[in-house]
């Protein structure tokens, strides 16, 4: 969406605290560009510019940048750039490689599914597609291949319908998949539970006690599997929004 330009150095706040007013939160404001008297854009790329990418999420930065500097993405249109400086926040992929980075990544040993591996153990992640990237790539320390003995299963989240009209998302067949890891007997079971997480950015209250009841009704599920089964259950939470 296109505002006009607000006079001074507050551009974006003033625009951020008029969404707020309209209703609108973080997780889902919606884009904005900011437009001199004119109508055009005042902040867009352009040649010879340097665009320095201060954000680490994991999965959305890489196609980000792949929109500026990947010559054969067909996506969407977009303009070919001959002559900009991209610089990422740390080396998001592989494959970008070649660009410059402001803090080069560091190696994180040791991690849980690397020490699993180690051992010979066998060791299963079960998350919806929203979350998945966190049982995987974020545990294994910003590693992009299993390790030895490491199985996934990518359940695909709802898709074409707000996530606060199903509160549930995916999660009956993440639990189900868990189970079925139980009952294979793998050494060490890692799951991902979205929803307390992407329910707790929607502003519909009816839609969060829902998440919570479900979320508590599958969690007894997997807890009384793993019990039955001899194994050692870990929960740990999310970052609280949902808590309130």
């Amino acid at each position: 969406m296109a505002r006009e330009a607000i006079p001074g150095g507050a551009i974006l706040a003033e625009e951020v605290k008029a969404l707020y007013r309209q209703g609108q939160t973080d997780y889902w404001l919606e884009p904005l560009v900011v437009v001199d008297p004119q109508g055009r854009p005042a902040g867009r790329v352009g040649e010879g510019d340097v665009v320095v990418f201060c954000c680490r999420r994991g999965e959305r930065e890489i196609q980000l940048t792949e929109a500026f500097v990947d010559p054969g993405l067909d996506r969407f249109p977009r303009r070919s750039f001959q002559d900009l400086l991209f610089v990422t926040l740390t080396l998001y992929h592989e494959k970008f490689q070649h660009l410059p980075v402001a803090f080069a990544p560091r190696s994180v040993e040791g991690t849980l599914g690397e020490a699993a591996g180690r051992c010979g153990l066998c060791q299963l992640r079960v998350a919806e597609s929203e979350k998945y990237a966190h049982v995987t790539y974020f545990l294994n320390g910003g590693r992009d291949q299993p390790f030895p003995g490491e199985d996934g299963v990518r359940i695909a989240s709802p898709r074409g319908i707000p996530f606060d009209q199903v509160p549930e998302l995916s999660l009956a067949r993440v639990a189900e998949e868990v189970a079925r890891g139980l009952r294979a007997h793998y050494d060490l079971v890692v799951a991902n539970f979205a929803n307390g997480d992407v329910l707790g950015h929607s502003p519909n209250r009816e839609a969060k006690i829902a998440c919570a009841a479900l979320v508590d009704a599958r969690l007894g599920q997997v807890i009384h599997a793993a019990r039955d089964r001899g194994y050692v259950t870990l929960v740990t939470a999310d970052h609280g929004n949902l808590e309130e």
